[in-house]
């Protein structure tokens, strides 16, 4: 689906911006944001001119953007699980605005 969850830190706590009185399991959403801080490729592909579909990432599985309080600003998607090396397929891109 196309279902987004969008949290902010603030003043050491995590949020719900759409509804900021909604109670938000602090410890579950910085697991969760700390299990990223793991991500590391094993390999890089040049994305320019590949065929998306190939990897996933036409329509991927997961999407995840995240914003820094400096600007910085990344998104990754990730696809499908390669059978060559069982590692699901990602994509990253950064954004500053």
């Amino acid at each position: 689906g196309n279902d987004v969850l969008e949290f902010s830190y603030d003043n050491e706590k995590w949020v719900y911006p759409a509804d900021l009185t909604f109670p938000i399991d602090n410890k579950a959403v910085t697991e969760m944001v700390s299990g990223l801080t793991d991500i590391k490729a094993v390999s890089q592909v040049d994305t320019d001119g590949a065929d998306v579909k190939e990897f996933g990432l036409e329509n991927p599985s997961l999407t995840l953007r995240v914003k820094y309080s400096d600007g910085s600003d990344y998104t990754f998607s990730f696809g499908i699980i390669n059978s060559y090396n069982n590692r699901r397929c990602k994509f990253k891109s950064r954004f500053t605005f």
